[in-house]
């Protein structure tokens, strides 16, 4: 740890017997914005990993002090290596035996933004008080923002139930998406004590409009809007997965896409794969959206075997048809044939 701020104090009381080590107090102190106390720590040093009473008081730590001179250094080659931080912190943690048995988190104000651009969370404040290994307690959460890659989101809050080493959140919320919302009807968190929790969690997201995504990411103006149910989503170590049918709208139509999985979500390299069918898509919107003519008529078909690497496609088979119930005008326009004479 190198200090950022100034000399770091460090004031303890221990007894050393034989393999037993007991500790009665520890004080640290770094003038940058941190306060631990240890008021008690008993091992047996023969037997340390298994055999430990550990209580840890974070009376304050403030960011980004925190995280460059303490958490940092720690966390090169994972998702959270390179941060920028704010806000300020306390919690208490009793483990014995390797087991967590209490837990109190308070959060005040936390900004956390990636620099790498993949994730940021805004005025995050928590309240966690966990007993009994994560077997019971209470979690409450709310921010004022948030960004996902390029997806802007906003404030929400939720309450969280702690049961059985998991959680799951009290009642449905809404997050703010543009000009709609995303919807969550059930979300919970299994293995809180694992190194890799699985996240599950359904909803639907209410219209919102294409030109806020091609504002985003830097797409051609788009028209119209975009909703869905979102069924059955699963993150854990293997990546995210939808199981079911995901459904949207747009263009007048219906996108179903399934088998979808993206894994390496957070890597620099994050690949997706899915297959997309396309039913009764009006094509006189969606060549509005695009610059490549006018066209009218409907238009269905699917996308099998879609691999998407870095949010590019990069391998799909396709197959594109007029829908045999299709009784609208169909016509292409003098323009576009032009365009695309070889």
């Amino acid at each position: 740890v190198e200090p950022l701020a100034g000399p770091i104090q460090l004031k303890t009381d221990f007894t050393l017997r034989g393999d037993s080590l007991e500790m009665r107090r520890l004080h640290l102190d770094d003038p940058g914005g941190l306060v631990v106390k240890l008021p008690r720590l008993s091992a047996n040093m023969k037997e340390y990993s298994t055999r430990h009473d550990i209580v840890v008081e974070v009376e304050s730590a403030s960011f980004p002090l925190v995280y460059k001179a303490w958490m940092q250094p720690l966390l090169y080659g994972t998702l959270f290596e390179d941060l920028e931080t704010e806000g300020e912190l306390s919690a208490s943690l009793h483990i014995k035996d390797r087991k967590i048995q209490q837990l109190d988190l308070d959060l005040q104000g936390l900004s956390i933004a990636d620099n790498y651009g993949r994730f940021s969370v805004y005025d995050l404040s928590s309240q966690l008080d966990s007993r009994d290994g994560f077997e019971q307690g209470q979690l409450n959460l709310s921010w004022q923002g948030a960004e996902l890659y390029r997806l802007l989101l906003g404030s929400s809050s939720l309450e969280f139930d702690i049961r059985n080493d998991g959680m799951q959140v009290l009642s449905p919320f809404s997050i703010p998406l543009y000009d709609g919302e995303l919807k969550v009807f059930k979300l919970s968190v299994e293995d809180l004590q694992s190194h890799h929790p699985a996240i599950n969690f359904d909803g639907i997201l209410t219209p919102v409009s294409l030109s806020s995504f091609s504002n985003a990411f830097g797409w051609p103006a788009l028209q119209g809007s975009v909703s869905g149910v979102i069924p059955g989503v699963r993150y854990d170590e293997s990546g995210l997965t939808v199981d079911g049918i995901l459904l949207a709208r747009a263009f007048d139509g219906t996108f179903k896409i399934s088998n979808l999985k993206i894994s390496d979500l957070f890597s620099p390299l994050p690949r997706l794969d899915a297959n997309f069918r396309l039913e009764q898509l009006d094509l006189s919107k969606l060549t509005q959206a695009f610059d490549f003519g006018h066209m009218e008529g409907k238009l269905s078909g699917h996308v099998a075997g879609l691999t998407m690497l870095d949010w590019k496609a990069d391998a799909f088979d396709a197959f594109f048809y007029t829908p045999e119930d299709d009784e609208s005008r169909h016509a292409v326009s003098y323009t576009h044939l032009r365009a695309h004479e070889t």
